[in-house]
């Protein structure tokens, strides 16, 4: 008999509180300072949107985001 487990990890980064990441990752301070403070914006056909503070998600374009 074999027991197989299947895990999809494709959405996991979107959905992690960035508390709850900074109490499991403490001892890399480097990870606080990459999530902390972070902001974006939006721009759709030319017009910006304000900027705005981001509390959960992994950024895009980042090793764990990509």
């Amino acid at each position: 008999m074999v027991d197989v487990e299947f895990l999809d990890f494709a959405k996991i980064f979107d959905k992690v509180p960035h508390q709850w990441l900074l109490i499991k990752l403490a001892s890399l301070k480097w990870v606080k300072n990459w999530l902390l403070s972070r902001m974006q914006r939006v721009r759709i056909n030319g017009t910006v949107s304000d900027w705005k503070l981001v509390f959960n998600a992994v950024p895009q374009g980042s090793v764990l985001g990509s």
